[in-house]
């Protein structure tokens, strides 16, 4: 019996409670996005030593268009995996273990954003000034995002852009840790009442909204779709819903979804060895002239046919398929602490990103010169992320724990004064209505008397 068989499409679904156990194909699912994350974060970092963000002639140049296109597929990669995670816990937990971790995710990664925008607004301002290309606007878009965890300002490429270039990955996963508990519920709800229809309907309404955007943002090359949609959360939502109902899919059964799942493991090692080489084939190309596609406003150009996002998507569904499904007497294992701390500190890694590449290559510059980093950046590069990753985990040790503290704190009041301000607001419009139901029955009465 497969670990999917704890799910149910009928109103008595079979709950399993995990409590101090976690579901071995999660474990699996845990690995995968560690994975994603770790390859993100490495990826960055040949991004951030780009001429484009350095201002200076790198090593990385040549190579970066490599790095650029595979950043594309592993973010899309990323976001399906993400939906098809959530997806699947949601319905092998207890619903009330699920909704509090939910908030503790949610209460950490918040934390991190509001930090990591802090310190991106000051290393990033400085790292601005040393190239002298700081804009007063780029430091109000920072703290905005930073304080809302969303990024609305920076969709144009020629615009004031966020200091913290790298950080949109958790601003979209903690929207999409938000609203993944409504929209799965409604896709239950639709399964119920329609059956598979309604998950077929869905990852058609998905697929077609993702098309739409690729096949848009090819055409109209010239413009701000690719920007716009590719660090933007609605087309990464669509990313996400591809995941939650592929998860819907998988454990419906049917034939033809298990045929594509077995065809996709067994020639998952072909196909990701086909990606490997349309990475590498853009080693040596020349970018066509702008305007032109970019995920950021400094970066390479890269061809319109690298703005098919889809393939990424596939490349998520394809690494998906590679995890085994675990049999029943199987399904349950102690997690190790190690790993599930170490998904955290990658997601806080994420979000720190940019900063510490600013302040580990401003300290360089200063403790070793300007020669010497330029002329090295190929090792700068890969030694960031290294020391990214370290600090992350002394954050998530000494700080991360009073932070999470505070804001959970904060939201705890500022729930509470919504709910109080919800309650009066209730209660004058209940005596207003009373009032005015009073006035009409002596109304009625006084015109009945009259006749």
């Amino acid at each position: 019996m497969d670990s999917f068989d704890a799910l149910s499409t009928s109103s008595n679904d079979t709950v399993v409670h995990v409590d101090t156990r976690i579901d071995c194909y999660v474990v699996s699912l845990l690995d995968c996005l560690k994975m994603l994350l770790l390859a993100y974060i490495f990826l960055s970092s040949m991004t951030f030593c780009y001429s484009g963000f350095s201002a200076q002639e790198s090593s990385i140049d040549s190579v970066i268009r490599v790095f650029d296109v595979a950043s594309l597929d592993v973010l899309s990669a990323m976001f399906v995996c993400v939906g098809f995670t959530l997806s699947h816990m949601y319905f092998i937990c207890d619903r009330a273990v699920f909704d509090n971790r939910m908030y503790e995710v949610l209460i950490f990664l918040y934390s991190d954003i509001v930090i990591a925008a802090v310190a991106a607004t000051v290393f990033g301002s400085l790292y601005k000034i040393d190239q002298q290309r700081f804009r007063a606007a780029e430091v109000l878009i920072t703290l905005f995002e930073g304080a809302s965890a969303l990024r609305l300002f920076d969709t144009h490429a020629e615009g004031p852009h966020s200091l913290n270039v790298a950080a949109w990955p958790v601003l979209c996963f903690l929207w999409c840790c938000v609203l993944a508990p409504a929209g799965i519920r409604g896709n239950k709800y639709l399964q119920s009442k329609l059956g598979l229809s309604a998950m077929y309907a869905s990852q058609i309404f998905s697929l077609v909204c993702l098309l739409t955007l690729n096949v848009s943002a090819m055409v109209h090359s010239g413009s701000s779709i690719f920007h716009a949609s590719a660090t933007g959360i609605s087309y990464r939502m669509l990313e996400f819903n591809m995941g939650v109902n592929a998860a819907y899919l998988l454990h419906s059964k049917l034939p033809l979804v298990l045929c594509v799942h077995q065809v996709l493991h067994d020639c998952g090692s072909t196909l990701l060895y086909a990606y490997g080489c349309m990475w590498w084939a853009e080693l040596g190309r020349a970018s066509p002239p702008p305007p032109c596609l970019r995920m950021y406003a400094d970066n390479e150009c890269i061809d319109s046919g690298h703005a098919f996002l889809f393939k990424g998507c596939m490349l998520g569904i394809i690494l998906l398929c590679q995890l085994q499904i675990r049999e029943q007497e199987h399904i349950f294992t102690v997690p190790d602490v190690h790993d599930v701390r170490l998904l955290r500190v990658l997601c806080t890694a994420v979000a720190f990103a940019w900063p510490v590449f600013a302040l580990v290559h401003f300290a360089a510059r200063i403790l070793l010169g300007d020669d010497i980093v330029y002329a090295n950046s190929a090792l700068v590069s890969v030694v960031m992320p290294v020391l990214l990753l370290y600090s992350a985990r002394a954050y998530d040790t000494f700080v991360k724990p009073h932070m999470s503290v505070l804001v959970k704190q904060k939201a705890q009041r500022v729930y509470g004064l919504c709910e109080d301000r919800w309650g009066q607001m209730r209660a004058r419009y209940a005596s207003a209505g009373d009032g005015a139901v009073e006035l009409t029955q002596q109304t009625v009465g006084a015109d009945t008397s009259v006749h």
